[in-house]
């Protein structure tokens, strides 16, 4: 039944959507249909333990309680985190630790709004700029409204589209389809925070005042992020309104640094790798965005890709830098108007993350084993090496056998070549096994 099985599997082009064997996909749904007998091959995603997966005392903190059980779904880990803050969802141990990071940020920036200076910095910049406290806090959102010319531009294209990353004004970027690829990868299904309310919004627009040092607000912002080493364009909805509400009262209403002093770094006994970087922080929002879009255009990306990019809802500036100086890590290879078309069709922000982390994996793949030489795409991001081998970025937190993967690992266009899949997380025995028997090497 095995071998009946690949077999079908392997009649399947690199797109997915051809029909042999009883096995069907559908361009458009991206649905994959096996029979009743080719599903009893795949292997149920794995329950887990969390205090199996870290260490103990990452799951209990002052502020958070981290749920005993994790889901999988085949390619991610769903951790999930009960907070002081709110509720919050971890696809891996590395964004588990960056939740974590955040939920203590969380803490510090609620203690500073409680002192005595950050309610009169508040006060006072509220007094200055016309707003009465009570309207701002019972009815944010009105508030945003009536941005002038000049300066909405300035919020459209650098605040809002930088803050959250996922606040974007009738753009969704995106527009090259091929046969949906993007929107197959990991983490499909998982919704994204929206934060509407910020007090710089209010302030600006309802006073009309726009002459301020916006510069010197984000400077701020930027350097208490950095303080407290979480990313400032965080998803993360609470922790981008803390720090909005913090830079403001230090920026506008005269808290100063006494708010950079008060903040402390993050400290954990056991630490994992963050993935925020120093040009996160040392670099303001406007520079970055140049520097991507030069970049990308040096690189050969069209202005209609590298636009769509820039103003994507799944891509914070965060991730957009990320992806830029992947890709141009692998300058010297082949095919990168074909990531960014993959990169430009994913419908949420876990599948963004999924596309930047291939390319950061190639391009270290790149640097420290074998020179990549062509960039392609087969339902998700492939390297070439100059020797002709086959090389998949697979940054996924637990991997078992399952249908896509089934499916993926059999293709004819990987007939006949060296093949390896570089893992960042765990792997079943079994997904594993499989694997090895089709001729990969499992890498990690």
């Amino acid at each position: 039944m095995k071998k009946i099985l690949l077999f079908s599997l392997a009649a399947v082009v690199a797109n997915g959507c051809s029909t042999s064997g009883g096995l069907k996909s559908d361009c458009k749904t991206n649905a994959i249909v096996l029979s009743a007998e080719q599903e009893k091959q795949l292997e149920k995603a794995p329950t887990l333990k969390a205090d199996e997966i870290v260490p103990a005392i990452l799951l209990t903190g002052t502020n958070y309680q981290v749920d005993p059980v994790v889901m999988t779904d085949g390619f991610l880990m769903q951790f999930k985190i009960k907070s002081d803050f709110g509720d919050f969802e971890a696809s891996s141990p590395a964004t588990l630790n960056d939740r974590i990071f955040e939920i203590s940020a969380l803490a510090q920036l609620d203690k500073i709004s409680k002192t005595d200076a950050f309610i009169q910095g508040m006060k006072h910049s509220l007094v200055e700029f016309g707003i009465d406290i009570k309207d701002l806090v019972t009815s944010p959102i009105d508030s945003i409204t009536g941005i002038p010319a000049g300066i909405g531009r300035f919020f459209q294209r650098t605040y809002l589209t930088t803050t959250t990353g996922l606040d974007r004004i009738g753009n969704s970027g995106g527009g090259n389809d091929l046969c949906g690829s993007g929107k197959t990868l990991p983490g499909k299904n998982k919704a994204y925070v929206k934060n509407d309310s910020n007090a710089v919004m209010a302030t600006a627009n309802a006073t009309g005042k726009v002459a301020i040092n916006l510069l010197g607000y984000f400077d701020q912002r930027r350097m208490l992020a950095k303080k407290l080493q979480v990313d400032p364009y965080t998803t993360n909805a609470p922790l981008a309104k803390a720090l909005d509400d913090t830079a403001w009262a230090s920026f506008a209403g005269g808290l100063g640094i006494t708010a950079l002093k008060m903040a402390a770094p993050v400290t954990m006994a056991i630490n994992m790798t963050s993935r925020v970087s120093s040009w996160v922080w040392d670099m303001p929002p406007g520079e970055m965005r140049v520097f991507n879009e030069k970049t990308l255009l040096a690189m050969g990306v069209s202005q209609e890709k590298t636009d769509h990019l820039l103003s994507h809802k799944m891509y914070t500036l965060t991730l957009q830098g990320r992806l830029v100086r992947g890709l141009n890590s692998l300058s010297y290879a082949s095919g990168h108007e074909k990531v960014m078309d993959l990169a430009l069709t994913v419908e949420s922000y876990l599948q963004a993350q999924f596309v930047v982390e291939s390319v950061e994996m190639l391009a270290n793949y790149h640097n420290s084993k074998q020179a990549i030489a062509k960039l392609d795409v087969s339902g998700t991001v492939v390297g070439h090496t100059k020797a002709g081998n086959i090389v998949v970025p697979a940054p996924v937190s637990y991997l078992s056998w399952n249908k896509r993967l089934n499916i993926f690992s059999v293709k004819n266009t990987f007939k006949g070549k060296q093949k390896t899949i570089l893992l960042t997380g765990q792997i079943t025995s079994r997904a594993k096994k499989e694997l090895e028997g089709l001729g990969w090497i499992v890498s990690k």
